[in-house]
């Protein structure tokens, strides 16, 4: 327990301890190690003091080091991964839940990091806006932060009591030490904070915040040029201590980092990663349940893919937009003093268009893809003794025109025993799909036994999804009309013997049936192992395999058609050197085969250098090849026959990434990505249905070759706390054909012989605080 104290003049924020408010303030120490040695005391003393006036909360931290030469200090952006310095972070958990928690990252080099952890997991994407200063001397070096009240949420209590942690790195003997001890078996973190008392009669300022911003476009596209200027603003408010409002207008994401597409041969939606700030800052509340996926704002319109349908006789397609125009979006989100979470997320999107012309008479006319829209989450998430809790979670899309709307209420639970080592889990969720007047309802259900603390960990799990379940208006499902089993063993050691610094294995056996009608879909069993030795190398393999046939009713795209899957095993292995040292490696290695005639096989490997060049800059290349011979899969449809075939596929990917720090607020970074895929059909069959394959003579043409290249250039300088200057450069290109170039080469030179698209843009935001824009007045 760490008992802090008001302070009546605040320190100057330089990382130096000159200030007179530190000596009075008590000292939090005695840090015991995390890694490698978990309960040991840390090799090296850490002293903490913090204080707090109705401003903010400070922090001064002198990490003791037998030199100034022992510190490691080096640049890195803004939230990148911290490990490669020296660093202090703090965090706080303001409701004293044991499941969320705010957490701030300062490094021995001056670069800040921030984070969320939340039941759900961390969530790096959130930003706040703080200050920080770091020094070194010759007895190792000090960290001064400043919190502002704002950039925090907490009850509006008079006498507060948070849960705390500190945790440090000392990079150089790869140790890693709490001020709470922080026991490596348990699966729970926040839970396992100390507290922090004596913060009282706090009247923070009023928090409002505005981002406005002004980005201009410079696009050519196959040639083409166009110039685009374009002006928003984002805002925050907080409605209490504990409520933030967040809002969007007219928002600009031109410049997140391009999709990392893929050939997609399967019968399944690809699932891409959120880039867009406002969807990934603060929306930890809206994961629960399973059923938000926030891509579907503002995303694909959800005719695009039937324009060419739409289009009458003697008409081609000149224009469909790959997305839709976000209008507004607005969240409030925070936690009661009962500990109660509420959120609520709104977005309007635009109607979507796309352009037809008359090849006759070029006369052209305009068709909906996509009508106005309105999507809307709602959130209520109450903490529950043991660091349980349970969740209810509603979506709602409604869409004008009469397009389809609809409607998803799920919950999920966590109950947690007091010495949190065994918990129960569960979701789930009813959906309801609007369309022409009808109405379809699916369910999905989930539960969970599991013990979670203790170098032994088991689980047991089984669900339940409904043929008719489809959250996908607004959320993510790759199929439904399962049900799943699966129980699963680990057991851990996390203390150093012999050569090895931690290690552990798991096993687990997975059984699916399909929901209706209810038949054996598969059998198939897992066990891996993940170690890391004394000199910090990484290695790991999983081995999966299925000793059945089981048909597979997704494969032909056809309902109540399935083909039989043989037997089949797969094997991977990684090894990873020591990402400190200057020089580190990457290297996978898979195989895999089934028992189909000809034999099935998979080959993978990869290969990922990473060289750090002095203190300020980064090189990484990924290589990766896959490739998969003799498989059978889905080849088309011919009237009521489901053609399959016989392909050899294969994928390769070149990724190469440098980075450049100038500054602890200023970075350069570079990404460029070439990806091919082909798939080569050489024997067409028939799928009967037995789910065998039987050979046809089929005169169509399945081959398909897919290539994505890639360039995100981008130059970021924050020239003020919370304001960012960013000028970025995209090229894009890409292709699909039937046509398999036979070579790398002439891969690569067909690629740069295609139309490209090339965008530069210089978005400017700056950050403007209502209390310092009064007091400044």
């Amino acid at each position: 327990m760490y008992r802090t104290d008001r302070i009546a003049i605040p320190p100057r924020i330089d990382g130096f301890p000159d200030d007179s408010c530190w000596r009075s303030l008590p000292l939090a120490g005695n840090f015991t190690q995390f890694e490698p040695q978990p309960g040991l005391p840390s090799s090296q003393k850490t002293e903490v003091r913090i204080g707090y006036d109705n401003t903010a909360i400070y922090i001064f931290a002198m990490m003791y080091e037998p030199s100034r030469d022992s510190v490691t200090g080096i640049l890195t952006r803004r939230d990148d991964e911290a490990d490669f310095a020296d660093f202090i972070a703090i965090g706080f958990d303001t409701y004293l839940d044991g499941q969320n928690a705010f957490t701030f990252i300062l490094t021995a080099a001056g670069v800040q990091s921030d984070l969320k952890f939340m039941s759900s997991g961390d969530d790096p994407s959130w930003d706040a806006v703080w200050e920080s200063k770091v020094a070194i001397s010759d007895t190792g070096w000090s960290a001064e932060f400043k919190i502002p009240f704002s950039a925090l949420r907490f009850s509006p209590e008079k006498n507060q009591k948070w849960g705390m942690n500190m945790l440090r790195n000392i990079r150089r003997i790869r140790e890693y030490s709490t001020w709470n001890r922080v026991d490596p078996t348990s699966d729970e973190v926040v839970s396992q904070f100390g507290i922090l008392e004596n913060i009282s009669d706090i009247t923070p300022p009023l928090r409002l915040s505005f981002y406005p911003y002004a980005s201009a476009y410079l696009k050519n596209d196959a040639g083409i040029n166009t110039f685009s200027f374009n002006a928003g603003a984002d805002v925050k408010y907080g409605i209490s201590e504990s409520f933030t409002l967040d809002a969007t207008l007219i928002p600009d994401f031109g410049q997140v980092r391009s999709d990392d597409v893929v050939l997609n041969l399967s019968p399944f939606e690809v699932y891409y990663e959120e880039q867009r700030q406002f969807f990934t800052e603060g929306t930890e509340l809206y994961s629960k349940g399973d059923i938000f996926y926030s891509r579907r704002i503002a995303g694909t319109p959800a005719l695009y893919y039937d324009a060419d349908d739409l289009a009458a006789t003697g008409e081609i397609i000149t224009a469909n937009p790959v997305s839709s125009q976000l209008y507004n979006a607005t969240k409030i989100s925070g936690r009661t003093k009962n500990k109660t979470g509420i959120g609520a997320l709104n977005a309007t999107t635009a109607p979507a268009y796309a352009e037809a012309m008359d090849t006759l008479t070029g006369s052209q006319r305009k068709f909906p893809t996509q009508p106005l829209a309105n999507y809307n989450i709602c959130v209520l998430d109450q903490s529950l003794r043991y660091n349980s809790y349970i969740s209810f979670i509603n979506t709602n899309v409604m869409r004008s025109g009469g397009f389809t709307d609809a409607n998803v209420t799920g919950t999920e639970f966590r109950i947690l025993n007091e010495a949190n080592s065994w918990s129960v889990d569960g979701t789930g969720a009813v959906s309801s799909v609007y369309n022409s007047g009808s109405v379809t309802n699916g369910q999905f259900y989930s539960f969970t036994v599991a013990k979670v603390k203790g170098n032994f960990t088991a689980e047991a799990e089984y669900s339940l999804t409904d043929d008719k379940y489809d959250p996908n208006d607004l959320g993510y499902l790759d199929y439904n009309n399962e049900t799943f089993l699966r129980t699963y063993m680990r057991y851990g050691i996390y203390k150093p013997f012999w050569v090895i610094l931690k290690t552990n294995t798991a096993l687990a056996a997975n059984y699916t049936r399909l929901y209706e009608p209810s038949v054996p879909t598969g059998l198939y069993f897992n066990i891996n192992n993940f170690t890391t030795f004394a000199n910090y190398l990484s290695a790991g393999f999983w081995f999966n395999f299925s000793p059945v046939k089981s048909p597979d009713f997704y494969e032909p795209r056809v309902p109540g058609r399935f083909y039989m899957q043989p037997e089949w095993y797969n094997f991977s292995g990684y090894i990873s050197s020591d990402y400190s040292k200057p020089l580190a490696v990457d290297v996978n290695l898979g195989y895999g085969n089934n028992n189909d005639m000809p034999r099935q096989q998979y080959r993978s490997y990869s290969l990922g250098p990473i060289v750090r060049i002095g203190t300020k800059a980064l090189l990484s290349y990924d290589f990766s090849r896959t490739v998969t011979s003799s498989g059978a899969g889905y080849a088309a449809l011919a009237g009521d026959s489901v053609i399959f075939g016989k392909r050899n596929i294969s994928t390769m990917v070149n990724t190469i990434s440098g980075s450049y720090i100038f500054a602890a607020d200023m970075s350069a970074s570079v990404r460029c990505r070439h990806y091919w895929s082909s798939a080569d059909y050489y024997e067409y069959f028939n799928l009967e249905e037995n789910g065998s394959l039987a050979p046809v003579n089929f005169d169509g043409n399945a081959d398909i070759s897919f290539t994505a290249f890639n360039i995100d250039f981008v130059f970021t300088w924050q020239f003020a706390p919370g304001s960012e200057m960013s000028l970025v450069w995209k090229n894009s290109i890409l292709d699909e054909s039937e046509i398999i170039p036979p070579s790398f080469k002439e891969n690569i030179d067909l690629t740069f012989g295609l139309p490209k698209t090339n965008s530069l843009s210089l978005k400017m935001l700056y950050y403007l605080d209502y209390n310092s824009l009064v007091k400044r007045k």
